[in-house]
This record gives C-alpha cells, sequence and structure tokens, in this order.
C-alpha cells in the first residue's frame, strides 16, 4: 500500500463523504413528524426494504455496512411490530429512517468498491512502474556493454600494429 492509498483529501473520496454526510444529516432531521401512511402500503415498504437490505447485504463484499444493515433491519421489524399496534405515525418515522440508510448503505458499499479497485489500480500501477524501471537498468547495461564493445573495437590490436611494420 503506497502513501497515495490514504489520501483523503481526493475530489472522489470528498465527494464520497459530502454524500454520506448528506444522507446522515437527512437521517438526524427525521425529527419532524412523519405522515401517517395506509398499513397495507406500509407494509408493502417494509418488505420492499427487507428485499434491499439481503441484496446490499450480499452486495458488502468487505462487510463494511454491517452494522448499518443490522440497524436498518431493526428498524424495520419495530416498524412491523408498531403497524401491529396501529401507531402507523411511529411506523412511518422508521420507515423514513429506513430508507435513508438504505440509501446511506449503498453509498457506503459503492465507496468501498471504488476504492478497491483504486487499489488495484495503484498495485498494477506499481508493479508497471518497477518493470519499467528494471528495463531502464537493463538498457543502460546494454548501452554500457555498447559502449565498451565500441572502446575494444577503436584501440588498435598488437597485430595490425607488428603487421604494418
Amino acid at each position: 500500500m503506497s502513501m497515495h492509498s490514504k489520501n483523503f483529501s481526493s475530489p472522489r473520496r470528498a465527494g464520497v463523504a459530502a454524500l454520506l454526510g448528506a444522507a446522515l444529516m437527512a437521517l438526524v432531521l427525521l425529527g419532524s413528524p412523519a405522515h401517517a401512511q395506509d398499513p397495507a402500503q406500509m407494509k408493502q415498504k417494509i418488505q420492499s426494504f427487507t428485499l434491499k437490505l439481503a441484496d446490499l447485504e450480499k452486495a458488502d463484499e468487505d462487510k463494511g455496512a454491517i452494522k448499518e444493515l443490522k440497524s436498518t433491519q431493526l428498524w424495520l421489524n419495530e416498524a412491523q411490530a408498531l403497524i401491529v399496534q396501529e401507531e402507523e405515525e411511529q411506523a412511518a418515522k422508521l420507515l423514513r429512517r429506513a430508507e435513508v440508510s438504505i440509501d446511506m448503505i449503498e453509498l457506503l458499499i459503492e465507496k468501498a468498491k471504488q476504492e478497491a479497485k483504486a487499489e488495484e489500480r495503484e498495485s498494477a500501477a506499481v508493479k508497471e512502474e518497477q518493470a519499467a524501471n528494471e528495463a531502464k537498468i537493463k538498457l543502460e547495461q546494454a548501452q554500457a556493454r555498447k559502449k565498451q564493445l565500441q572502446t575494444e573495437l577503436a584501440e588498435p590490436s598488437d597485430n595490425t600494429t607488428q603487421g604494418g611494420n
């Protein structure tokens, strides 16, 4: 891992950080009253979000979003219980929180994938740089050998000087 792999000031990382920050801010601002929805619609949302979470869990190869996945599933379970208790307004708040959390999880997973790609590219670049340096060394050695041979050919040999007199 080179020193560039943890450059937190890169524009790509700053953009992802801004998106994560916006998602978190939306999550914090969810204290505002939620509009009650039809229980059947809410149950449909819970089912849809649960399926989405399962897909996200599969996509989370490095398990970097496991905490968020589990928290969101808990919120969906709690929302389901609140619907049964006919507390739709509270359930709607939890569903909105889950929705924002799912968006954040998607961003976390995408960020991890992009960082993995960047690491792979950086590793490949390091290998290419090493290969280029090795080729340069071989070229310099070949040039030195060529120069040595040219010098040897330019020197008069003992046979030519003795034979000419």
